[in-house]
């Protein structure tokens, strides 16, 4: 299951994040601090370089979960969905963010959920890509929380759910 969520405070705030624990996923490397387009960040890094969090010196933090409800795959060879993360890492703005991702070649990229947090901005924007069309959805600045959450038989997935806080008013069946 992958989780964000997002706590906003006084000064500042909290932003929480668990990604997928799929048993047979590589075990990730250490966070380090890099330079990317100019900023400094940190985030820990899968064995492929991508990564599924990150935060910068501007203050940004990307949170990247992957959307098993939709349900195919890209008609070519499939990269990592964490080099958008990783990429986007030296953004300072949701201006540098829209910029990255519009310029992005996404088609050989399976489907995700991109959270961006820009607290200069109080900004927080949705990013989604389904392999046809990428969207944004702007998000109010209060607490916020995203869940997907995905079986496997056999070592492959078998289903998914995915849920966001107005999710969380209503029982979801699994």
């Amino acid at each position: 299951m992958c989780t964000v969520s997002f706590i906003p405070k006084d000064q500042g705030f909290y932003l929480a994040m668990n990604r997928d624990e799929k048993r047979s996923r590589s075990i990730a490397l250490p966070p380090r601090i890099v330079t990317v387009a100019g900023c400094r960040a940190i985030f820990p890094r899968e064995p492929n370089g991508g990564t599924w969090i990150a935060v910068n010196d501007a203050g940004v933090c990307l949170a990247l979960i992957n959307w098993h409800r939709i349900q195919r795959n890209p008609a070519d060879e499939i990269a990592s969905r964490g080099q958008v993360t990783a990429n986007l890492a030296g953004a300072a703005s949701s201006n540098d963010i829209a910029d990255a991702m519009m310029g992005m070649t996404l088609h050989n990229l399976r489907p995700f959920r991109l959270i961006a947090i820009v607290p200069g901005e109080r900004v927080m924007t949705e990013w989604r890509w389904d392999l046809e069309l990428l969207t944004a959805r702007r998000h109010e600045w209060e607490r916020k929380h995203w869940f997907v959450l995905m079986r496997y038989k056999n070592g492959a997935p078998c289903s998914s759910t995915s849920v966001s806080e107005s999710s969380l008013v209503t029982p979801v069946r699994l």
